[in-house]
């Protein structure tokens, strides 16, 4: 065959389907990214994770290019990706196990798509039964092995999924009694039964005109709705409890709401903090759970069980079910499969993957309403005088929630069955409100999608309507699809979260307090070392910028203050022209400012601060800087000083050299018109000198994460010798979620000794993974030594920050 010939049959082999053509790209885009990752490991014996990400990618374009199959790519990438971090994790208990198990739940699906494929081939016909029946096994399969890892521990941990899991099961037995039955009866088509003498076009898209899955899950839904009393008492095993102080609570907030009907009170021993209301209409109960009921104080109670409550007032539960209905009938008026069950059982129409997707944009459009009652509930809690109670709970639960880095139902840290210290729940609470106060002014955008498809709004959203009526619940289960998206659109919404910050920042603090005392935000200054990160501004002229109210307030930074508020902790005194402004260090964008200094960018260009002008229309502060040319340079932001770079010869700072973080000596800057050719000038542990330009140079600011990982002992050695007596987060392999707060005290043969609040402990160098720096020490990236994907990482990461200079 002629070259021609081959490229005529293989431009018709790709333009032939859309997947095909994906399938290239994916693959193409996979391989250069392998290809510098294997470079840089051959060059400079660099190990990045991205190595395997490069690979997975290749793959998932080769799958889709030879077999055009989306499934399968998915399905192997996910099986692969799970291998992979099973290696990662292999010395870290409970997430091991979690992930071997993870492992057998992809390979399940795997096999299923793979299945269907080898059908397809040997039969001549498509089919997806296979993928059905994997998909809809993988929780089993998960559950099973689970429960072979971790016993009792993990039904403990995980009884609240049990629900679910019911549900699906009964469903799954409803479906194979369809199929069965539909085996005997005239009439039965696809698992469903025309009883009525009407056109089958008509019936097979109104609900209850013809009967199926979509009726039979209609049916058991408010079936198990009916008995939920019952039912859930039996699978969380709650118990009735007669404690005087709770049946009061319970009682009062009652008489308020104006229920008139018993409530059942019960109680459930587990190691995570909630309370929820469940039951019909006719059989209303509420539960409380706790290791110790005395975690919930008394306005804890009113506030929570005025929430649950009024969803019970306001009929939310049969709203609920009506909800899951129009799921059903949606499903149906467009022939959309009820569940991924069809997919088990007959063929379908549409494909998998596309009714994957379809589901989850009803399920989206469905949690709006959802949200509402959310939103609803917690308004009918504020008429009746519990708005605080609330907010204040809410802030509990999101500290206790911080800590375990998880939400309600399965959650690694409570699987390993670690209590926490006090520090730790000090610095939990005390992250968790500067969180919350966060989410005000700068939502992330990924956190509002995923919020998209949740029942609850965003717990600040919640307390922000707690204490503003403006923000209705209506407003608040759309708020994150306004926030997503772009500045210009969501800025107002964003504002008019931050004008209620001063009271939701009280109300969070005054809770705090009563944790803690005037004390507890210096205590938690003291574990985080938060204020680190500004002393190097003080005695430097800044000009501090406040996005959301448009302020600017410009002079010397004198000190920072410590304040009794813990979403907003710091405030730092400027001396103005005409007097001592303090700012929340929060609320601000702080850029060093002292003009006639040179500055560099976060993108390698260097130049002399001229001024600053203030733009129209946002107030916005742009900064004018001259380059070696004599060409102005407009920048919102100032960068890093080139004095603050010079401050650090002699000093020992941190590189990423050969692959591996290490610590070593900047002896000289030899500065140049430029930073690009600025010659930065190293002294490693050994003594070995070497030197390198400005442009080869990736700079990362505090604070800074170092790995400690690596087959030089001797370095690593070093590099945590070099960390001694400095303020840092540890995370090792059995605290790789949340880490411990320490301070490291010294190196002991194979051992690091560090010191929390609670005194001294040990922990093996070989179980540390890795350490988060707030000392003021940079650390140095050789440009070489780091992939494509890894330098893309790190300019990506820095497009809205200061974090880097990258030129």
């Amino acid at each position: 065959m002629a070259f021609n010939d081959l490229l005529i049959y293989f431009w018709s082999y790709i333009t032939s389907d859309t997947r095909i053509v994906l399938g290239l790209l994916i693959a193409l885009i996979g391989f250069i990214f392998l290809i510098s990752e294997i470079y840089t490991k051959l060059k400079h014996d660099t190990t990045s994770e991205n190595m395997v990400l490069s690979a997975i990618g290749l793959t998932f374009g080769l799958i889709l290019f030879f077999l055009q199959d989306w499934l399968i790519a998915i399905a192997f990438s996910f099986f692969i990706l799970a291998v992979y971090q099973t290696w990662q994790l292999r010395e870290s208990p409970v997430w091991r196990e979690l992930m071997i198990t993870s492992v057998a739940t992809y390979f399940v699906f795997l096999v299923g798509t793979v299945a269907d494929k080898i059908y397809e081939i040997v039969k001549g016909e498509e089919t997806e039964i296979f993928t059905g029946w994997a998909y809809n096994l993988m929780i089993y399969v998960f559950l099973i092995m689970a429960l072979i890892f971790f016993g009792k521990k993990f039904i403990l941990v995980t009884r609240f999924m049990s629900p679910q899991i019911l549900y699906l099961t009964l469903f799954a037995f409803a479906y194979l009694a369809l199929w069965t039955v539909g085996k005997f009866i005239p009439n039965f088509d696809n698992l469903t039964l025309n009883y009525l003498p009407i056109n089958p076009e008509i019936s097979k898209r109104i609900i209850f005109l013809s009967f199926g899955p979509y009726e039979i899950i209609i049916i058991l839904s408010f079936f198990l709705y009916f008995i939920s009393g019952w039912l859930l008492d039996v699978l969380l095993g709650i118990k009735r409890t007669e404690d005087e102080r709770l049946r009061r609570l319970v009682n009062e907030v009652k008489e308020r709401l104006e229920i008139k009907k018993e409530i059942k009170i019960g109680t459930v021993k587990a190691p995570i903090l909630n309370a929820m209301a469940y039951g019909p209409f006719f059989d209303q109960r509420v539960a409380f759970i706790s290791n110790d009921l005395n975690e919930f104080s008394d306005d804890d109670i009113r506030g929570i069980v005025a929430h649950e409550l009024a969803h019970n007032k306001r009929a939310h539960v049969i709203w609920l079910q009506v909800i899951s209905s129009m799921e059903m009938i949606i499903k149906k008026a467009f022939l959309l499969p009820a569940t991924t069950l069809d997919y088990a059982v007959v063929k379908e129409n549409i494909p998998f993957i596309q009714y994957f997707f379809l589901s989850y944009g009803i399920i989206a459009f469905l949690m709006i309403f959802v949200r509402i009652m959310e939103g609803d509930a917690d308004r009918k809690t504020k008429e009746v005088g519990y708005g605080k109670e609330l907010a204040q709970a809410l802030y509990k639960l999101e500290g206790f929630y911080q800590g375990i880095a998880g939400d309600f139902g399965l959650n690694v840290q409570l699987l390993t069955g670690k209590e926490f210290t006090e520090s730790e729940k000090l610095r939990f609470r005390g992250e968790a409100a500067i969180s919350l106060y966060t989410q005000l002014y700068k939502p992330s955008r990924w956190a509002m999608f995923s919020n998209i498809f949740m029942s609850h709004p965003r717990t600040s959203f919640r307390i922000v309507a707690a204490i503003d009526d403006s923000l209705s619940p209506v407003k608040g289960a759309l708020l994150p699809y306004w926030l997503i998206l772009p500045n210009f659109i969501r800025k107002k919404a964003v504002k008019n979260l931050t004008k209620k910050r001063d009271t939701f920042d009280e109300l969070i603090s005054s809770r705090f307090r009563e944790y803690y005392g005037s004390e507890g935000v210096k205590q938690f200054l003291e574990i985080t070392h938060f204020n680190e990160l500004y002393q190097p501004y003080f005695g430097k002229n800044v000009v501090a910028f406040d996005k959301t109210e448009n302020v600017i307030i410009s002079g010397k930074a004198k000190e920072l203050i410590i304040k009794e508020s813990i979403c907003r902790p710091l405030q730092l005194l400027i001396v103005t022209e005409i007097e001592e402004k303090p700012i929340y260090v929060t609320d601000y964008i702080i850029n060093e400012a002292e003009t006639g200094e040179k500055y560099i960018l976060k993108n390698g260009k260097m130049g002399e601060l001229k001024s600053y002008i203030v733009k129209e229309k946002s107030n916005r502060p742009i900064f004018i800087l001259i380059d070696h040319k004599g060409k102005e340079i407009e920048s919102y932001s100032t960068g890093k000083s080139l004095e603050y770079l010079l401050s650090k010869v002699n000093q020992q700072i941190f590189i990423y050299k050969d692959g591996i973080d290490q610590i070593t000596k900047l002896s000289n800057i030899n500065v140049a018109e430029t930073y690009d050719e600025t010659i930065f000038e190293f002294e490693e542990a050994s003594g070995k000198l070497f030197s390198i330009k400005g442009k080869e140079l990736i700079i990362e600011f505090p604070p800074v994460l170092l790995r400690i990982r690596g087959k030089n002992n001797e370095l690593r050695h070093q590099l945590l010798e070099g960390l001694e007596g400095m303020s840092v987060i540890l995370y090792t392999k059995e605290e790789i979620e949340v880490g411990i707060a320490c301070k490291i005290k010294g190196i002991e043969e194979d051992k690091l000794t560090y010191e929390t609040r609670e005194g001294e402990n040990k922990v093996q160098i070989n179980k540390i993974d890795y350490v988060t720096v707030y000392a003021d020490k940079p650390k140095v990236f050789l440009k070489k030594h780091l992939s494509a994907i890894d330098r893309f990482f790190i300019w990506w990461e820095n497009k809205n920050n200061d974090k880097y200079i990258f030129p």
